[in-house]
């Protein structure tokens, strides 16, 4: 795991969750693990990368397009999390959740979750599906192909 991996889950978590609190940002940061590995997986069986995971790096699941809102084009989020940096008390925590995800530290209660939305969201994706898991404003789901 690369010193750029672990930057890009941070400022994710952030895009994604900075006002959820620790466990809500957490959650963010095991979906994109659970994500890496999904990605790493389908990359040593089909010797290419995920359509929507990414190479099994997480900069890579983390930065392919429309799969993390944060990071679309146009979207006022990305200002907000490219410029952040260490003097930012939210940036740091973020750090430390990307280091302890990397690590392999953090407990997944989103039970394998690859997808979340904010509750109340539409979502063509979701249509259909339950949520294994709920934190906060979002919804967690472990079922999409």
């Amino acid at each position: 795991m690369t010193d750029h991996d672990i930057d890009i889950i941070a400022r994710t978590i952030c895009g994604e969750a900075r006002g959820e609190g620790q466990s809500g940002m957490e959650d963010v940061a095991c979906v994109i693990m659970t994500r890496t590995n999904i990605a790493k997986q389908y990359l040593a069986k089909h010797d290419k990368p995920h359509s929507l995971f990414g190479d099994g790096s997480p900069a890579s699941a983390c930065l392919r397009p429309y799969q993390f809102s944060c990071w679309n084009k146009g979207e006022p989020n990305r200002a907000i999390i490219e410029a952040l940096g260490p003097e930012k008390a939210i940036f740091r925590q973020a750090m430390n959740i990307a280091q302890d995800a990397a690590a392999g530290k953090l407990h997944d209660r989103t039970r394998g979750a690859t997808h979340y939305k904010v509750i109340g969201s539409p979502a063509n994706w979701a249509v259909g599906r339950t949520p294994c898991f709920t934190e906060g404003r979002h919804e967690f789901y472990n079922d999409i192909p």
